[in-house]
Order: C-alpha cells, then structure tokens, then sequence
C-alpha cells in the first residue's frame, strides 16, 4: 500500500483512540454476536440430524438448551452491538468535528479565503459523515472476521484437518480476494463520488445564496440546466457503485454456496468410511455456510474504503494548510489597564510573493482617546491593515505594539479583546436584533444598549418596529435593508468592552447627512475610546485628530483635515471631486 493512503488510514484510526474501550467493546460484541449465530446453526442441526435416530430425550437435552441459548443470546448480543457500536460512532463523530473546527477556527479568516462555502459545508457535514462509520463498516468486521476465520479453522481441524483448509481458503477468497476485486473495480468512482458531492453541495449552496440575483438577470434556467448535469453526473456514479454493490453480494452468496457443497463432497467420502459420524456431516456442512456471515461485510468495506479515505483526504488536506498567523508561545498574557497605545511602525504586508506588497512601510500613533481617519482609493490596502492589527494576517516586517508589547508577543484572544471592530462585511445571524447586538456580551445594561443604538441611529428605527429587539433579522440579516443591517453591525461594535474602535468602512451604505449624524453621536457617546477609522467617505472628517492617505500600501499624505486640503494635495483632489458629486447629486 503506497504512503499516503496508509498515512491517512493510521489518522483516521488515530480518531478511534479517544473512544479505544467503547472500540474494544463492540468489536467483541460484534464477534460475539457471529459466533452466537454458527453456534445456533451448528448446534440446531446435530439435534435435527441426531432427533432423526430417535436417541432418549437425555441425549438431546444439552442441545436444546444449547438452541434456546444461542437464539436468545444472539438476539441480546446484536442488540447490545449496535448500542456499543453507536455510543462508538457518536464519540468518534464529537471528537471528529471538534477537532476539524478547531482546524477552521485556526485558520479563519485569511486560510479560507479561497475556499466556497459549500464546499467547507460538505467537508464539515458529508465527508466527516463519511468517515463516521469508518469502524461499523471496516474496522469492527475485519478483526471480527479474522477471529471468527481463526476459530472455525481451529474447530473444524478437530474433525477433518483437510476440511479446515478447504474452508479457511474459501473464507479468505470471500474476505480478501473479493473485497480487492471489488475495490479495484470501484476505486477510480468512490473517489470521484466524494468530489462530486462536494462540488455539487458547493454549487447548490452558492446558487441558493444567489438566488436573488439568478432571478434578476434571468439565469435560472442555465443554472439549473447546469444543476442537472451536476446531478445525472453524480448520479451514475452512484449507480455504478450501486452495481458494484449487488455483484459483490451476489458472488459472496456464491462462494457461500460453493463452500457448503464442497465441505459436502470432502465430507461424504469419510462418513462412508466411517471416520466421521454422519451426525456431523450436516453440522460441519452448515457451519462452513454459517461462517461466511463473517466475512461478507468485508467486500462493501473494501468498496467503502476508498470513498472514506477520499473524505479524509480532504478532510486532512484542508486542516493541513499552513495558517497566516504561525503558532507560537506568546510572551505576555496582560495588557496595562486603561486604553493601550498602538504604535505601527514600519508596517509590511504581501499575500503574494509574486505580488507587489499591499502594505509598504506604514508607520503611525494611535494614543489613547486619539482619533484617527484612514482613507484612500479602492485597493490602497485599507482592510488590509485592519487584517494585520486583529491578526488575521501576519506581517513579515515592521513592528505593531499594543500597549508597549509586540502583537506576536501576545495571544490572538488578547489582541481582539483589545478591539472592537465593525467590519465592512459584517454577518448578522438568522436571530433577532437583540441577540445580533449582544453578540459579545449575554447580559447588557439597558443604558449601555440604547447608548450604542442611540449612536448608530437605531434607536428610532427599532422602536418603529412591531416586535422591537425580538424582530427576526433573516439569514445574513435579509429582512433589513442595506443601511440597517449596517448600523446593527456598528451598534454590535460598539456595544463590545474594548477600548480601541475600528471602523472599517461603516457608513458606506448611508447617504450623507444620517453619516454625518452617526459619526457626531459616535464620537459624542465614546469620546473616551480611541478610533480608527476606515472610510472612502469624508463626512465628518474634520474631527478627526489625524488623518492618513494610503495609496498602493504607502502612506502619501497625512496631517488634519484643514492642513490637508490646505496643501492642495491627493487628499484635497478627492475631496473636491467628492463634494462636486454630492452637489451634483443633490441637484
């Protein structure tokens, strides 16, 4: 077996572990509950055969005890099986999906941008599905067939040593040979079934998301002729795996057969002779058919394994992926009290190296209760350099201090607890406008509530609404407009204990006098918090302490505003352009 598959296989193991005792547990079971079943088979025809030769009922006692126990016991055992062997496969699942999310959660925001939704939905959901019940489906009947194979060759070498051969030959062609037949003959489309699941569950779920718009340009019906490509496509595949499926079944109930009548003829000879009492003719017969109940799970196992190892592969292949901010053993676990300083100095960044950097020897002071405006044309690495401060991107030069610590010098946990950040693109949840804003914080004082809302112009809008703060947003906030859901996003922002406010283009979705209305109250309400300011907007600028012009990632002006426009510079071009629309508009 090449590397890599036999890398994953001991991985996907490695999840057995935690759960090793429920593992053992049920494998027994399982084996028990085979053996129990030949048991039965065996013990009922040597009393069918024996009761033939009208022996006294003291001679036939011990085997009908021995048909009530293997009966009863067989039932108790499987039920017992399936109890240990889901409890299993509930352990492995809790462990599996905890450990793949911790993965994600290392590596958001920056290790997933180039990564669809659906298809981190499929590996999240179907392909950990897949590998749920790795243990039921392989694991648990490989040992119990080999123990099982093990003990019906040792039994039958007490009657006929030839016999025993013959038998665990055919149960090896049945348990090896087939199940290697069967998986060469399904390798290539268990793979492929893995992929196209998770193609198809990304397509289906980037075009739900879009809906809207499909409707709009009136590209529905291409996108669903395209949905049924998707899924005739994989549809055959999973017919063909389905085909595969009935003639590994067919060809076990064959070498089941073929095992019966062989013990048959081998056997007749010696009872003939007298060697072998005939009794046992029947019993070693049917226990040779019964002991392939052992061994015909293993082809669907082999057809199951590769479309497991698919799902781990890119289970492992996507938690495998270097995240943007190296692990290491932050120096200090304290922030000084108060409003920490930020001073960035020097400040690189390239996502790229065959791309020119998108921030290039940024250097600026944010002293506590300071303001200050970062503005600039799209592309001039503005988010960029909210990415690096919260430390969803690592910087390879420059310095970024927090209170007089280096941020690599303090963990992620810290860094965030520092800042309070309204994204451009924040995600509100299908829940209601009060849980929305109280994200970061369960128990809020009402004061504290109406202060933020009162700054984010929500106050009016919420108190308009029949259902208040219980309001239902929608999934992603659907049920707002544009404006709205980007003022909830704000009041979230403001509502979180930080003493450093970013604002990454907040008001963009805002006509003019409601953003200069909000940046007054915000700016009233929490003069004491240091801000900074992400914006292509220069509304209500000029309270602004400071404010920095980037371009292609380097800082090309900086001053207040009035020195700004007073320099006739890139900053006053913009803003005159700006104004000249807003006039142009008004009219």
């Amino acid at each position: 077996m090449p590397d890599k598959p036999r890398r994953t296989i001991l991985r996907v193991l490695g999840f057995l572990w935690p759960a090793w005792r429920w593992v053992v547990g049920a494998t027994l079971l399982s084996t028990a509950t085979v053996a129990a079943g030949i048991g039965l088979v065996g013990t009922s025809a040597w009393l069918i055969s024996t009761a033939v030769l009208h022996p006294s009922i003291a001679v036939l006692q011990l085997a009908i005890v021995g048909v009530r126990f293997f009966g009863l016991s067989r039932g108790i055992l499987r039920y017992l099986e399936r109890l240990a062997s889901h409890e299993t496969n509930f352990r492995i699942l809790a462990t599996m999906r905890l450990w793949f999310y911790s993965k994600l959660e290392r590596l958001a925001p920056a290790g997933l941008v180039n990564e669809r939704g659906g298809d981190l939905l499929s590996r999240a959901i179907d392909d950990i599905d897949a590998l749920e019940l790795i243990f039921i489906r392989v694991v648990s009947p490989v040992i119990s067939a080999l123990l099982i194979t093990l003990g019906m060759g040792w039994f039958t070498a007490q009657y006929d040593t030839g016999l025993a051969c013959l038998l665990v030959g055919l149960l090896i062609v049945a348990g090896v040979c087939l199940p290697l037949l069967v998986r060469s003959l399904s390798h290539t489309h268990a793979i492929r079934q893995v992929e196209q699941r998770g193609g198809l569950n990304a397509f289906l779920v980037e075009n739900l998301t879009g809906m809207a718009d499909l409707l709009v340009f009136n590209h529905v019906r291409e996108r669903r002729e395209e949905l049924v490509k998707h899924d005739r496509a994989y549809s055959a595949t999973g017919s063909y795996l389905a085909w595969i499926g009935g003639l590994q079944s067919g060809l076990s109930q064959l070498l089941c057969g073929i095992a019966t009548w062989l013990a048959l003829v081998w056997l007749i000879p010696s009872v003939t002779q007298g060697s072998l009492d005939g009794v046992m003719l029947a019993v070693l017969a049917l226990l040779a058919a019964a002991s392939f109940e052992a061994v015909a799970p293993l082809p669907a196992a082999a057809q199951y394994l590769d479309g497991s190892l698919a799902a781990a592969r890119r289970l492992f292949e996507l938690a495998d992926h270097e995240a943007a901010i190296p692990e290491s053993t932050p120096l200090s676990a304290t922030l000084p009290t108060g409003i920490p300083a930020l001073v960035v100095k020097d400040l690189s960044l390239r996502y790229n190296t065959r791309q020119p950097p998108v921030l290039d020897g940024v250097s600026f002071v944010l002293p506590p209760g300071k303001k200050l405006a970062v503005v600039g044309p799209n592309g001039a690495g503005k988010t960029s350099l909210v990415n690096v401060l919260l430390r969803a991107w690592d910087y390879p030069s420059g310095q970024v201090d927090l209170g007089g610590v280096e941020l690599r010098d303090l963990t992620p946990e810290l860094i965030r607890s520092a800042f309070s950040l309204s994204p451009q693109r924040g995600h509100l949840f299908d829940m209601s406008l009060h849980e929305n804003l109280t994200l970061s914080r369960q128990n809020i004082d009402p004061q504290e509530l109406k202060r933020a809302t009162d700054a984010a112009g929500l106050t009016d809008f919420i108190a308009g609404l029949p259902a208040g703060f219980e309001t239902q947003v929608g999934e992603h906030g659907l049920r707002l407009s544009g404006g709205e859901r980007q003022r909830v996003i704000l009041a979230r922002a403001l509502l979180q204990p930080a003493p450093i406010l970013i604002l990454d283009e907040p008001f963009s979705q805002l006509d003019t006098p409601l953003t200069g209305s909000i940046l007054s109250n915000l700016l009233h309400a929490y003069a004491q918090h240091s801000l900074l300011l992400i914006t292509h907007l220069f509304t209500g600028l000029e309270a602004m302490d400071e404010i920095l012009v980037l371009q292609a990632g380097r800082i090309r002006e900086r001053g207040t505003q009035r020195d700004l426009l007073r320099s006739a510079g890139m900053y006053a071009r913009y803003h005159a352009y700006q104004q000249a629309s807003l006039r142009q508009a008004a009219q």
